[in-house]
């Protein structure tokens, strides 16, 4: 899409003069795409499979359940992932390589940390686009 932009200076008289100068206006998709694409750049994975909040939980249990050897409900699922997302990502980062504890179905404690910080050179980066639901991903 095409916008025009006015820009004004003076002449070598005093006077003012106009320019109108044509500029590229990126909508939201185009500017999304173009995140993703530097991001793939960046050894990122792109997953167009997660496009809503469903999918995205699905994804985060598979992965919990990987990392921490621990089968959880879907309730008990959704109240980790609760627990986890929040407005404020730099308490989301701190919360991710720290160890946390929850009761297990059984009444047994775990503790478990969201990052494999054994293997933290081996890690995947991923990338979605945004969510259906009109939450940009957390």
């Amino acid at each position: 899409m095409k916008a025009w932009q006015m820009t004004g200076e003076f002449n070598h008289l005093g006077q003012p003069t106009i320019n109108l100068e044509p500029v590229m206006i990126l909508d939201e998709q185009q500017l999304e795409a173009d995140l993703i694409e530097k991001l793939l750049g960046l050894k990122y994975e792109h997953r167009p499979d997660i496009r809503d909040h469903a999918a995205l939980a699905t994804n985060f249990r598979g992965k919990f359940q990987t990392l921490s050897h621990v089968k959880r409900t879907d309730g008990k699922s959704q109240s980790l992932l609760d627990e986890i997302v929040t407005p404020d990502v730099y308490s989301a980062a701190r919360t991710l390589p720290t160890v946390t504890s929850f009761t297990r179905d059984d009444g047994t404690p775990l503790n478990y940390r969201l990052v494999n910080v054994k293997d933290r050179y081996r890690k995947t980066l991923k990338v979605v686009s945004r969510l259906a639901s009109g939450v940009i991903c957390a």
